[in-house]
């Protein structure tokens, strides 16, 4: 399961999050959640705080965007995980 962990961010500002299969060959439904501190952003397909959402990569090259709001000093853990068909 990937993982981003304790980053701290040097600036304010929206980011993205760009989430794929590992190597572009398989497909399959995933979980996102995002622990933001002490920020949040919740808009469309925004991340925010404690929230977990669903998505579905497919085909195998699909790329699906997610954004944050973080401030200069925020730390941020993301994780990804599979939760259906050959996603790896």
């Amino acid at each position: 399961n990937p993982r981003i962990s304790n980053y701290q961010f040097q600036r304010s500002g929206r980011f993205r999050v760009i989430l794929t299969s590992y190597n572009n060959g398989s497909t399959g439904n995933y979980n996102i959640l995002a622990q933001l501190s002490p920020h949040e952003g919740n808009d469309n397909r925004l991340l925010a705080h404690n929230k977990t959402l669903s998505g579905n990569i497919s085909p195998a090259s699909d790329l699906d965007n997610y954004f944050f709001w973080a401030d200069a000093g925020d730390l941020v853990t993301i994780q990804m995980w599979k939760n259906g068909g050959t996603l790896d």
